[in-house]
């Protein structure tokens, strides 16, 4: 345990053969007559996070983000990692510049599942992920893994996918809420 003291000086103490779970130290500083006392309080965390669960709902509903819940045996997420993919067996637009520079769209079936976004966020829930370059009415599935502040990081978890859909949807007219 290093502790910063007054005056720039730094004091040491090592502690051995802690298991994992919380701890705190009671600390008394006596200089002269001088007397600090404080408290230290610390966790030995030696597991991966582990997901549950990753829900993006069924269907986006119109919103502006995926909203994506996050279900895990851990506390002290320091961030979630996401990765949004197409998936397979889909009809998607794919531009095609032919003469005079004109873009045309033309229809392709996706054979395989495809990385359209990716990145990091807080440990905040729901996870928001843009939903701006996502196409209409194309199905999409978030694989997310955790890193907790001691350092771990998790494996992926996958959601069974949600449809990107506008608000007028008959399903998202009585939806209440994420996801």
């Amino acid at each position: 345990i290093q502790m910063q003291g007054a005056g720039g000086r730094i004091h040491n103490s090592t502690i051995s053969n802690l298991r994992e779970g919380n701890y705190q130290y009671p600390l008394t500083c006596t200089i002269g007559d001088a007397r600090a006392e404080g408290l230290i309080r610390f966790a030995i965390d030696l597991t991966k996070p582990v997901i549950s669960r990753v829900d993006d709902g069924t269907y986006s509903c119109g919103t502006d983000a995926l909203n994506v819940m996050v279900y895990s045996n851990e506390v002290n997420v320091s961030e979630y990692y996401y990765e949004v993919y197409r998936l397979a067996g889909q009809t998607v637009s794919s531009p095609v510049k032919n003469i005079g520079n004109r873009t045309n769209a033309t229809p392709l079936v996706s054979s395989a599942k495809t990385l359209v976004l990716n990145g990091t966020t807080t440990p905040e829930l729901p996870i928001r992920i843009p939903a701006s370059s996502l196409e209409q009415g194309l199905r999409y599935s978030v694989r997310v893994k955790a890193q907790v502040k001691a350092g771990w990081v998790g494996e992926f978890a996958e959601s069974d996918g949600v449809t990107i859909s506008n608000a007028s949807l008959a399903a998202c007219v009585n939806n209440s809420g994420p996801p």
